[in-house]
């Protein structure tokens, strides 16, 4: 039996426009690839901190 695929995710990030903030701000959105369940992130440490408490998919091992 073949192990569970890993999590796949698609991840965008961009530069916009912010009239409070000269230059710009950072955005990012993560869409889960399975469940196809969308987040968005105001930070790279908010997508790092949401990534890095995602649980590893389960692996059994025949």
């Amino acid at each position: 039996m073949n192990p569970p695929p890993a999590q796949t995710y698609i991840v965008r990030i961009w530069w916009e426009k912010s009239p409070e903030r000269e230059g710009g701000v950072w955005r990012a959105s993560l869409t889960e690839v399975h469940s196809k369940e969308r987040h968005y992130f105001k930070s790279p440490e908010e997508l790092l901190r949401y990534l890095s408490q995602r649980p590893d998919e389960p692996r059994s091992q025949t």
